[in-house]
């Protein structure tokens, strides 16, 4: 009952602000000050700041409203409810939490347990990854990186490595880009049996036809 009681109060106090308005406008700009709210109507309650540009820029061909209209009919009833309801202030995205990189290959095939790594650095909307792909086995992996470093390439890297090896699969070759190539003695200690570097992977491409 209370709440019923004090929307009617608003109600009538919002007449009453209106009714004030409308003294202060001629006939003549109240009727197209209706003329406007019938045009929100029929184009879904734009925002005030869309209609007013569409009719500046003649959107609206033959239109019996102009821009000042709508801030005539803004002046006398308000901003139009229609207009604000389920409308919210957008939000920033947020950074979407990546799972750690704890699975690998479950199941592999002996005959298909010696495999090449290919690996690279990517960036996607200035967010670095190191990518490992298995071209036999249709594998991939993506981490995130914070920079470029050898030991955060490395401390990325290595995890990896260790999960293929644990499913079973020997590494016969690790094949990468440029930024590999002061890890190339580390990846070897790994159990890597043959690191292949940049320029020295379109060489071995090239010799015995083999790649992605």
């Amino acid at each position: 009952m209370e709440s019923d009681r004090l929307q009617q109060t608003n109600s009538f106090a919002a007449l009453a602000s209106v009714v004030a308005n409308k003294r202060m406008y001629t006939k003549k700009c109240q009727k197209r000050a209706e003329k406007v709210q019938e045009l929100e109507a029929m184009l879904a309650y734009p925002s005030t700041r869309n209609l007013r540009r569409a009719l500046e820029t003649n959107v609206i061909l033959n239109c019996p409203v102009a821009s000042s209209d709508v801030l005539t009919t803004l002046r006398i009833y308000g901003p139009n409810p229609e207009a604000i309801v389920g409308k919210i202030t957008p939000r920033p995205n947020k950074t979407v939490e990546l799972p750690s990189n704890d699975r690998y290959p479950i199941s592999v095939d002996p005959k298909y347990r010696r495999i090449v790594v290919w690996s690279d650095i990517l960036a996607i909307n200035t967010v670095k990854f190191l990518t490992t792909t298995i071209p036999t086995l249709k594998y991939s992996t993506a981490t995130p990186l914070t920079n470029e470093n050898s030991e955060t390439v490395w401390d990325a890297l290595t995890p990896t490595l260790l999960k293929y090896q644990a499913a079973g699969c020997i590494i016969s070759e690790f094949r990468g880009g440029g930024g590999f190539k002061c890890l190339k003695e580390v990846i070897l200690a790994q159990g890597v049996n043959e690191v292949i570097i940049n320029e020295e992977v379109d060489e071995k491409i090239a010799n015995d036809g083999s790649g992605c």
